[in-house]
């Protein structure tokens, strides 16, 4: 079932083509294009979009040096689907099987994404791009068709043994370090980096992370606890770690391992510098999904179709040679499946007819591009 994101959003998938008048790079300037999508990353939490905390500096720093877009909207409220359109730059209801209610298996079962759907990281293989994805979520791995066009694919099972966890932030972008240390130089090259440390919130206790914000005293309450996966107005047991934590605690843990996020893409970045590849790459910084914290009645949890965990933020700093105005804000509208078809352009590769985004490129340069006029929202 479709949803509009608000009254002036209708419910619509757009075919709409957004012109530049920039020369293409050619293949000796391709140079590198780096997607970093969090998950569940509350736009009205970072210092850029005007939260009042400093909780982005590093992301607020690669605002100031790229572009941000104002109006950027997820796909859906769940991981696999916000993922999908992402990559793929579709509706992300073409990857949703429909299976008969008695089929076994997990909801996974009920999601693939087609080989005929093209995907971003297909793209770049085909015109000579490394390729390589680096995710810390069970759910987004080669049985739901993600991983194709990746030659390399760093994951973390479905299944878990005793005592393993996800990466963290840290090592996520170690990883690709070390994979782009591999890379010839000149060879261009396209990595997804999937951090998902923000979903798992409530699990770690980072008291000098704590430590650097102030409890609000209007969220000194503490949520119920309640009996589901999915409960409004009460915390998921599954999501309880046994302290009796207001919500004001669990808004500063948030903000924390935000911090940590922000840390970890800016040590990124300086390695990038260090290695002399910085100019040389695209850098998009984008949020999959948000997260409640009591303001749509979920706590710690995703899935409503509101502001909270619809509006994302998206931030791009093109590599040099592309045109964009640093530091500038585009108001327009724009979508979670609007990334594919915008990192192709500025990798200089076309977009795929199949593709149902569109290109932001215009948006970079000029003030009050409209690349969209709607965007929608499934559930």
């Amino acid at each position: 079932m479709l949803f509009p994101v608000r009254p002036a959003l209708l419910v619509l998938t757009v075919a709409a083509l957004c012109a530049t008048c920039a020369k293409p790079p050619t293949s000796a300037e391709r140079g590198g294009v780096l997607v970093i999508a969090i998950d569940s990353l509350r736009v009205d939490h970072l210092s850029v979009y005007g939260y009042d905390r400093d909780t982005t500096p590093e992301i607020d720093a690669l605002a100031a040096a790229g572009v941000r877009f104002e109006a950027a909207w997820s796909a859906a409220p769940g991981i696999l689907e916000s993922n999908v359109a992402l990559l793929c730059g579709s509706d992300p209801r073409i990857a949703r099987r429909l299976l008969p209610p008695d089929v076994p298996g997990s909801t996974l079962a009920y999601w693939h994404v087609p080989e005929a759907v093209p995907h971003v990281a297909q793209e770049f293989l085909r015109e000579g791009f490394a390729t390589a994805a680096f995710v810390d979520h069970p759910q987004l791995g080669p049985g739901v068709g993600l991983a194709r066009g990746f030659q390399e694919f760093q994951g973390v099972p479905r299944e878990q043994q005793p005592g393993e966890r996800e990466p963290t932030p840290d090592e996520l972008f170690e990883r690709m370090s070390r994979w782009l240390d591999e890379r010839e130089p000149g060879e261009p090259w396209f990595a997804y980096v999937h951090v998902g440390t923000l979903e798992r919130f409530w699990w770690h206790y980072d008291e000098r992370g704590e430590s650097r914000f102030h409890l609000r005293p209007e969220l000194n309450r503490v949520p119920p606890v309640g009996d589901g996966e999915r409960l409004f107005h009460a915390l998921p047991r599954t999501h309880w770690t046994g302290a009796q934590r207001s919500l004001a605690e669990y808004e500063v843990a948030y903000d924390a391992a935000l911090h940590g996020v922000d840390a970890a893409i800016g040590a990124c970045i300086d390695r990038l510098r260090a290695k002399g590849r910085l100019d040389d790459t695209t850098l998009v910084v984008v949020g999959t999904r948000g997260l409640g914290l009591g303001e749509a009645g979920l706590v710690g949890d995703c899935g409503t179709l509101t502001d909270v965990d619809l509006h994302v933020p998206l931030v791009v700093r093109p590599a040099r040679g592309r045109p964009f105005r640093p530091g500038h804000v585009a108001t327009g509208l724009a979508s979670l499946i609007d990334v594919a078809p915008t990192v192709l352009a500025l990798g200089g590769l076309p977009q795929p007819p199949e593709m149902q985004g569109v290109s932001l490129v215009e948006a970079l340069s000029v003030p009050g591009a409209r690349a969209r006029e709607h965007a929608f929202e499934v559930a």
